[in-house]
C-alpha cells in the first residue's frame, strides 16, 4: 500500500518520476496531438468558448447600465437587477427537461433564443420600456447556464485522456481572455463612468457585436464532433494492460506506465500507441 502509484499499476518505477519534465517529452506529446487532429478540435473549441466567454461576460456586464437607462419606470434599477438574477436558475430547470434532444441542440436553441434577445435589445425603443428591456435580459440570462454547462461537457469528452487536462486548461483561458475583453469594452466605450454617458449608436453597435458571438457560438457548436458530450465515459489515466508499459511521457493526466485502449484514445487516435514497447 505505501509503493508508489506508479509501481502499483505497472510494477515499475517510471524513470521520470521526482524529475522535472523535460521540453522534448512535452513536444513529443504536442506532435502526438497535431498528428492526431487534437489541434484542430482545440482552435475550434477555443473559438466556441472565447465567442461564449464574449457574449456571457459583456453582456452581464452591460445590464446595469441598460437597467438605469430605462428610468425605473415601475421598479428601482436595482430591483431590476434582482429579478433578473433569478433568470439562470430559471434557465437550468427547463434545460433540464430538454436534455432528451442532445447537448449540442439544446446548446444551439439556447444560442438562438440569446440572439433573438440580443436583436430585440439592438431597439433603442425596447431598451427604454422598463418592462420589455427586464424580459429579454431575462432571456439572455436564462441561456447563461444551459450554454456554459453544454460547452463544458463537449471540451472535456473532446480530449483523449492523455491532453484532457491540458486542452480543457487552454479552452479555459482562451474564454476568461474574451470575457475580460467584453467587460472591458463596456468601460472603454463609455464617455464617462455613468450608465447614461452610452452614445445611442455605440451601445447599439456594442450589442450587436453580442449578438455576433452568440451567433459564432450557435455556427461553431454545430460543428463539434457530434458524439462529445454526450454522457460518454470519461477515465482519469489510461487502462492499464498487463504485461505491456508504454515510455513516460509524464505530461498531462496519463498514467506513465498503461496502454492506452481504444475509448482512451477517443475519436482522435491513439496518441501514445507509436511510443509503446514490449515490458
Amino acid at each position: 500500500q505505501n509503493q508508489p502509484f506508479n509501481e502499483q499499476v505497472g510494477g515499475r518505477r517510471s524513470p521520470t518520476t521526482g524529475r522535472r519534465r523535460t521540453i522534448v517529452e512535452v513536444a513529443t506529446v504536442l506532435k502526438s496531438a497535431w498528428t492526431s487532429w487534437v489541434l484542430l478540435i482545440l482552435i475550434l473549441l477555443s473559438f466556441l468558448d472565447g465567442s461564449l466567454g464574449f457574449m456571457t461576460s459583456g453582456s452581464a456586464y452591460l445590464w446595469k447600465d441598460l437597467f438605469v437607462m430605462s428610468g425605473g419606470q415601475f421598479l428601482l434599477p436595482a430591483w431590476l437587477q434582482v429579478i433578473a438574477s433569478l433568470a439562470p436558475i430559471i434557465g437550468l430547470i427547463i434545460s433540464v427537461q430538454l436534455l432528451w434532444i442532445g447537448i449540442h441542440r439544446l446548446a444551439f436553441c439556447s444560442a438562438v433564443v440569446a440572439g433573438v434577445a440580443f436583436a430585440a435589445l439592438s431597439f433603442q425603443s425596447v431598451r427604454l420600456a422598463a418592462g420589455m428591456l427586464l424580459f429579454f435580459i431575462m432571456a439572455v440570462e436564462s441561456t447563461y447556464g444551459p450554454l456554459t454547462t453544454c460547452t463544458s461537457l463537449i471540451t472535456a469528452e473532446s480530449f483523449p485522456t492523455e491532453l484532457r487536462a491540458s486542452g480543457f486548461a487552454i479552452v479555459s483561458v482562451t474564454a476568461k481572455v474574451s470575457g475580460i475583453l467584453a467587460s472591458t469594452l463596456v468601460e472603454f466605450l463609455k464617455a464617462d463612468e455613468t450608465a447614461d454617458s452610452w452614445d445611442v449608436n455605440v451601445l447599439t453597435n456594442y450589442i450587436l457585436s453580442l449578438l455576433a458571438a452568440t451567433v459564432l457560438f450557435a455556427i461553431l457548436v454545430l460543428m463539434t464532433p457530434a458524439q462529445n458530450g454526450e454522457g460518454k465515459q470519461l477515465r482519469d489515466f489510461v487502462r492499464p494492460v498487463l504485461g505491456k508499459r508504454t515510455q513516460s511521457f509524464g505530461y498531462g493526466a496519463t498514467n506513465s506506465w498503461a496502454e492506452p485502449t481504444d475509448s482512451d484514445s477517443d475519436s482522435f487516435g491513439d496518441v501514445t500507441a507509436s511510443h509503446s514497447m514490449p515490458a
